[in-house]
């Protein structure tokens, strides 16, 4: 019992580390980033000034997209150097792309803040999708051994997209 509750905590240790790396890329794609940030504010009141977006039931689909972050994340820790299992995070990519459409469909009315959001969730997913790769495959742990993704001047970007399995 003790050694699969060590097994737990190393997962989540690794999911929690796995989503630092991604979250590291966003500084430093800070023009991008902010450009995303810009555009959710943006779109926000202006479907709050039109009174598009309202307090409704419907209004909590706008997280959906945060769940793909996530499930995306998740597969990336659970098959750590597991690279023939790499295609599996590419399923999470193309279901995080799905959860990112959803409320753009359902919050119709106010369609630049469900927009937005999914652009801001999809340049996220990314990234989770880069580190998710890399883990499965276990490209990085060649070169980087606990360092943070970008605390590296070595290409270690140019590999993320890449299935190189063997």
């Amino acid at each position: 019992m003790v050694g699969a509750s060590v097994g737990m905590m190393n997962q989540v240790a690794h999911f929690v580390w796995l989503a630092g790396q991604a979250a590291s890329a966003l500084p430093h794609t800070w023009v991008i980033t902010m450009m995303l940030g810009i555009l959710i504010t943006c779109a926000v009141c202006w479907d709050l000034w039109k009174a598009r977006l309202k307090l409704e039931p419907r209004l909590p689909y706008l997280l959906l997209p945060i769940l793909s972050v996530v499930l995306i994340l998740l597969v990336g820790s659970w098959l750590e150097r597991q690279p023939d299992l790499v295609y599996l995070a590419h399923v999470g990519f193309g279901v995080g792309i799905v959860a990112a459409v959803v409320p753009v469909f359902l919050l119709k009315p106010a369609w630049a803040t469900a927009m937005s959001i999914f652009l801001f969730a999809l340049w996220c997913s990314f990234w989770c999708w880069c580190v998710s790769v890399m883990s499965i495959t276990g490209e990085w742990h060649m070169s980087l051994e606990g360092k943070r993704l970008f605390d590296t001047h070595e290409p270690v970007l140019l590999t993320c997209a890449s299935d190189r399995t063997r």
